[in-house]
C-alpha cells in the first residue's frame, strides 16, 4: 500500500474542482442534467424490478462493487506515476499492463471472508454451511458445483458433473441458499460454454480454479461477463507469467478482477503447496492494483494450518480469504481434509478483522525504498568519500 502522503483517495480527487470558464460550465451542466435523467431512469427501472420480484441484490453485495470498483483505473494514477519515482515505468494501460498496472486505488475498507464447503453436496447440506458461515461472520458463501479432478478414481466429481440440467440444479442450490441467508455466492467454473449459465442462475461472482488458470478458451470467454472474477494463480506459474494470463481476461476491457494466491509446487511434501507469502506482498505492493485474496485451504491442504498461514497472507497484503468450511469436515465428499470446523470458521474470522485492522496501522510506517533512493543518490559521492577513506 503507498504511504499516506501519496495515497490519494477518489472521495477528495472528486472533491477538487478544475477552474473552468462559464461557457464550459453552462456545457457541462447540460450533460450532467442528461445524465440526471438516465440516473431517474435506472432508477425507476430498479424499484419496478424490486416490485417485481426480479431484484435479486444482497446487503453484502456493496462489497463486490467494492472490490470491482478497485481493478478500476484510477484518474489521477498518470499524475501520481509523475510525482513519485517509485511509480516510473509503469504502464498506463492498453494492450500490456492491464493486472500489473500500479495505479493506488480506494482498497476495500475490511476484509472480505468467502468461506463454504469444497462441493455443494445437497440442499440440506448447503443451507446448514451458508448458516455456519453466515454465523461466523464471514460475507459471503462458495461452493463447487463440478469439481476438478485430476484422476478419473477420485470419485466425486460434484451434483453438476453430469449435464447442463443438472449443473443447473446444482447452481440454484447454491443460488438459494445464499439469498436466503443474504451473501453473494462464489462458484468455479470449469468450460467456457457455462458462462450463461453461471450468469443466468444468479451466482455473483465466478471462480477460476487452479487447473484452468492457464485455459485459454475459458479466460478469453470470461472477458465478456460483468461479473467478478477471482483467478486463482496456477502451482507452476511464476507472478510474470500468472499476471499475464490474467491479463488475457483483462484485454477486452474487463477490470473486476481478483488475484489469488492459493499455493505453488515445492520440494515441500508435508503441506499439500506452498503457500507464497512473498508473491501476495509483491502483488499488493509492488507489481498489481488489483485486489488480492489468500486461499490458505489449499495452500496448506491442512486445516490446523489454515489459520496461521490466513493471517500470514493479510498481513502481506490479502484483502480477501478464501475458506473451506463444512458442517463437519469428517464426512464430506471432497477435501474434508482442509475445511475448518464451525468453531474454527469463527475464530478465523475474529482472527482475519484484527489482523486486517493490525495491517492497516502498520502500513503507515511502510516505505518504497525508491522514495528515498533519490536523497540518497545525491550524496552517494560523499558518502563514498566519507565511508570508505582510507
Amino acid at each position: 500500500m503507498a504511504p499516506p502522503s501519496i495515497a490519494i483517495g477518489r472521495r477528495r480527487q472528486r472533491s477538487r474542482r478544475r477552474p473552468a470558464s462559464h461557457a464550459r460550465q453552462d456545457a457541462a451542466g447540460c450533460d450532467r442534467g442528461r445524465g440526471r435523467g438516465r440516473r431517474e431512469e435506472a432508477q425507476r427501472s430498479r424499484v419496478q424490478d424490486r416490485e417485481a420480484g426480479r431484484h435479486r441484490d444482497h446487503p453484502d453485495r456493496c462489497l463486490w462493487r467494492h472490490l470491482a470498483a478497485a481493478g478500476r483505473r484510477d484518474r489521477g494514477a498518470r499524475r501520481r506515476r509523475a510525482a513519485h519515482p517509485h511509480l516510473q515505468g509503469v504502464q498506463a494501460g492498453g494492450a500490456e499492463g492491464r493486472a500489473r498496472q500500479t495505479h493506488l486505488p480506494d482498497r476495500p475498507d475490511r476484509v472480505v471472508v468467502i468461506a463454504g464447503p469444497c462441493s455443494v453436496e445437497s440442499e440440506t447440506q448447503i443451507l446448514e454451511a451458508a448458516r455456519l458461515v453466515k454465523e461466523a461472520g464471514a460475507q459471503c458463501l462458495r461452493g463447487g458445483v463440478v469439481k476438478y479432478r485430476s484422476s478419473p478414481y477420485s470419485g466425486w466429481e460434484g451434483l453438476g458433473s453430469t449435464d447442463t440440467e443438472s449443473l443447473k440444479r446444482g447452481l440454484a442450490l447454491i443460488v438459494k441458499a445464499g439469498r436466503e441467508f443474504g451473501m453473494p455466492t462464489v462458484v468455479e467454473i470449469l468450460d467456457p460454454g457455462d458462462v450463461p449459465v453461471y450468469e443466468d442462475a444468479g451466482v455473483d461472482c465466478i471462480q477460476v480454479g487452479e487447473p484452468n488458470s492457464k485455459n485459454q478458451a475459458l479466460l478469453n470467454r470470461l472477458r465478456t461477463t460483468t461479473l467478478p472474477v477471482i483467478h486463482k494463480r496456477g502451482n507452476s506459474l511464476d507472478t510474470e507469467a500468472y499476471l499475464l494470463w490474467v491479463e488475457r481476461m483483462m484485454t477486452g476491457g474487463k477490470e473486476n478482477v481478483i488475484l489469488c494466491e492459493r499455493g505453488i509446487a515445492s520440494a515441500t511434501r508435508y503441506t499439500r503447496n506452498t503457500l507464497d507469502v512473498g508473491s501476495i506482498a509483491a502483488f499488493h505492493y509492488q507489481l498489481s492494483g488489483l485486489p488480492v485474496a489468500v486461499d490458505a485451504s489449499h495452500g496448506t491442504g491442512i486445516r490446523d494450518l489454515v489459520h496461521p498461514a490466513t493471517l500470514a497472507g493479510i498481513m502481506a497484503g490479502a484483502s480477501v480469504v478464501l475458506v473451506e468450511a463444512h458442517p463437519n469436515p469428517l464426512i464430506a465428499k471432497s477435501d474434508g481434509f482442509q475445511g475448518l470446523f464451525p468453531e474454527q470458521l469463527r475464530a478465523l474470522v475474529r482472527a482475519a478483522r484484527e489482523t486486517w485492522e493490525l495491517r492497516r496501522r502498520l502500513d503507515r510506517e511502510y516505505q518504497p525504498s525508491a522514495v528515498l533512493e533519490r536523497g540518497y543518490m545525491a550524496r552517494m559521492q560523499a558518502d563514498r568519500e566519507r565511508l570508505f577513506r582510507s
